[in-house]
């Protein structure tokens, strides 16, 4: 069982106001030409997740209640704000190598240019759901000659379906490889897909829809490297870092007791389907009870 909390630096300033609203058009400017091109975010989740997965049963891998804030201001000549907040519920059932999963997220959204935000909130109803298919599989290479320490390989895909209450449904896949090559207790990893970050699978879903993810999008912004350094004596404590889709990102991760793991973590998400272009960085940490 996970307790998730992360966000950006902007997003509750760029939230409160929103919501207290704007009294003149120059105020609507100013708030909009200041947060230009820099996305907003907050996620706050709770997650439960088995600790082991024998994959010949048949069992709820996962279920979520999550709540999600976005934000971000394009468009200089007539500036615009769009938004999304809400709360998501899924779960994912799976057996084998096949998995299934569903929800619904209740949202609000808001898509308003500068005069439109003037002592009013253009926010709407924007209820979502939800529902897909993944497959997931895991490869040991065996140790050779010419192999002499572990190496691994992992890939799923994420086939979603989301049908909003405004809007048309949307088909988006969420794709990821990764190989870890572990060398006297190093962990160096290679990762490919939409935002490669280590811990991209653990976001929401709802993530897919506000961003609307492309399948393949710049080349550069599909790679992700990293290390994972040997665990520390103290409390526990694991440190990975790399340079993932364009961004530095990292996480530290202690142990104090056996059935406790706590983590700290900063990690930037590209939005757009370009490379570098709008980096919503999401910094936050998270406490996981082992049952």
């Amino acid at each position: 069982m996970t307790v998730r909390y992360e966000a950006s630096d902007l997003f509750w300033d760029v939230l409160n106001r929103i919501q207290t609203g704007v009294s003149t058009t120059q105020q609507a400017n100013d708030l909009l030409n200041e947060t230009y091109g820099k996305p907003a975010g907050a996620e706050v989740a709770l997650i439960y997740q088995p600790e082991t997965i024998d994959p010949d049963d048949f069992i709820i891998r996962e279920a979520r209640i999550m709540q999600v804030g976005y934000a971000v201001s394009s468009n200089p000549v007539l500036p615009r704000l769009t938004g999304f907040e809400g709360q998501e519920l899924t779960a994912t059932v799976g057996w084998k190598f096949v998995e299934a999963y569903g929800g619904r997220v209740f949202g609000k959204s808001t898509n308003a240019v500068s005069t439109d935000l003037i002592d009013r909130r253009l926010v709407q109803e924007d209820n979502v759901n939800l529902f897909g298919f993944g497959i997931r599989y895991h490869y040991d290479f065996p140790k050779s000659r010419s192999l002499s320490f572990p190496l691994t390989f992992d890939a799923f895909t994420r086939d979603t379906f989301f049908f909003p209450e405004i809007g048309d449904a949307t088909f988006l896949n969420r794709w990821r490889l990764r190989m870890d090559a572990i060398p006297d207790g190093y962990d160096f990893f290679l990762i490919l897909g939409q935002n490669p970050t280590p811990d991209f699978d653990v976001n929401g879903l709802i993530w897919d829809y506000i961003w609307n993810i492309e399948l393949f999008p710049d080349p550069l912004s599909l790679v992700g490297l990293g290390m994972k350094f040997p665990k520390i004596n103290f409390l526990n404590t694991v440190i990975q870092a790399g340079f993932f889709g364009g961004y530095v990102g990292g996480e530290v991760t202690f142990e104090p007791l056996e059935a406790c793991r706590i983590s700290i973590h900063s990690y930037g998400f590209e939005t757009t389907s370009a490379f570098q272009a709008q980096q919503l960085r999401l910094t936050g940490a998270s406490v996981s009870f082992i049952f």
